[in-house]
């Protein structure tokens, strides 16, 4: 079961990887995938710096825990995730739709980084 877990938290490493290098390849690209008006100037260097940054500390994070067998470096990857899941479904409150195919990815990924930290037996 636990190289279940490690092949889902790599899958999602390299998902959260593909997601950087588009929005420092692509930033038009990346951002319409993310339904965003692609952004312009200090927007569009935010947007990159940003969520390409979001998106490469998740995927080092899990590369760190897979190669090192720490359930630490899933912290930073888990947590991230959930307050992903949570802000995008906080924002309705700002008026945007429910994305509940997002939400629930989402928080499918972060019960899988949660799970596989929990497979390293070192939260309790």
């Amino acid at each position: 079961m636990s190289r279940v877990f490690d092949v889902l938290s790599g899958i999602i490493g390299i998902l959260m990887g593909i997601g950087g290098v588009m929005w420092y390849v692509s930033p038009e690209t990346a951002a319409e995938r993310f339904g965003l008006e692609t952004p312009t100037g200090l927007g569009l260097s935010s947007a990159t710096g940003m969520i390409g940054g979001f998106c490469f500390a998740i995927m080092i994070c899990i590369a760190m825990a897979l190669y090192t067998k720490k359930a630490s470096w899933y912290y930073p990857a888990f947590i991230l995730m959930g307050l992903l899941a949570f802000g995008r479904a906080f924002s309705v409150v700002h008026g945007a739709s429910f994305e509940v195919v997002n939400i629930i990815a989402e928080i499918a990924f972060t019960t899988i980084l949660v799970f596989s930290s929990r497979r390293e037996g070192l939260i309790r």
